[in-house]
């Protein structure tokens, strides 16, 4: 969370949620009283070394999000930090104490046995909603896991989750489809992921056709204001509902989901777009994604009250 500094002059001041005095921010960043408010976080390696970068102008802003090195590593040292603000030793006398004791366990290594204090279960529902509407990675990426592991009986991995979604598209749209579609990860940050628009569409058109699936789904995708499209659709009015999912990677924009009349008829869409060369180009993309849904909004009001039916 980023502050201009005291009196309009100078570096600004920041704070850091969860709190992490591990962690080396270099602030780079400079406060001023016109302009825009452009301040962004740069993280040159792979390493938790940041630059706070751009001009800062407005106080109480939105929060600068930020991808960590090393996740499990960060959480366990998070928790040793709390543990050790509480009074509770974390390491052992002569050794490595506090966030210094904190570490990755190998892959071949057998813990001891433990104890558990706490068990914390989350339901599907806000699953859904932080892959969807906020567009959380690591939520994604154990889903496809947990789900690899609920059908296979094995440890889950993106490769028994992959499985399952493949086997999922044989099932639903056909072998070919399948086929056609690569998975290597839960969270589609992989370049090594495969899937076409037209998949896409028939996946969505089969969610919606499943009782008990549909509203879990329609629910969980952002809508213009909130989550993921919280600035988007701004320069227009839409007269039905939208519901979507966007994506983004260097030189890749997407935006799937459903355009939704009061009476339930339903356009779906799925567009993707790659090799777009950074700056005006990657911007023009994406106003022509939301430009492509607003034509699909003015489609399905120009046919409300008819027996017409249009999906895809």
């Amino acid at each position: 969370f980023v502050d201009p500094a005291p009196g309009g002059r100078g570096v600004p001041v920041f704070t850091v949620e969860p709190e992490a005095p591990w962690v080396v921010i270099e602030n780079d960043a400079n406060t001023v009283t016109s302009g825009r408010q452009t301040v962004w976080v740069a993280r040159p390696k792979p390493e938790n070394v940041f630059q706070l970068r751009g001009d800062v102008r407005h106080k109480g802003g939105e929060p600068v999000d930020v991808a960590i090195h090393e996740p499990p590593l960060f959480a366990g040292r998070v928790l040793a930090h709390r543990l050790t603000q509480a009074g509770i030793q974390i390491g052992r006398p002569g050794g490595p104490e506090g966030t210094d004791a904190v570490r990755l366990v190998e892959p071949d290594e057998v813990l001891a046995k433990g104890r558990s204090l706490v068990v914390v279960r989350t339901s599907m529902h806000d699953v859904l909603r932080q892959c969807n509407t906020d567009s959380h990675n690591l939520y994604a990426e154990a889903l496809i896991k947990r789900v690899g592991h609920q059908i296979n009986n094995e440890p889950g991995s993106w490769a028994t989750g992959a499985a399952v979604i493949r086997m999922l598209l044989s099932e639903k749209l056909g072998p070919d489809r399948a086929a056609h579609t690569r998975i290597a990860d839960g969270s589609g940050m992989s370049r090594e992921n495969r899937v076409s628009a037209a998949t896409l569409v028939a996946w969505l058109r089969e969610i919606e056709r499943m009782d008990g699936v549909r509203d879990a789904m329609i629910d969980s995708l952002a809508v213009p204001g909130r989550g993921t499209l919280r600035s988007r659709f701004r320069s227009t009015e839409l007269q039905n509902n939208v519901y979507a999912k966007s994506g983004y990677l260097n030189g890749v924009r997407s935006l799937s989901g459903y355009v939704i009349a009061p009476s339930g008829r339903t356009v779906i869409f799925a567009m993707l777009m790659n090799n777009i060369p950074a700056g005006s180009p990657n911007q023009n993309a994406k106003i022509l994604l939301e430009r492509c849904v607003d034509l699909a909004d003015d489609w399905l009001a120009e046919r409300e009250g008819t027996t017409a039916n249009f999906g895809g």
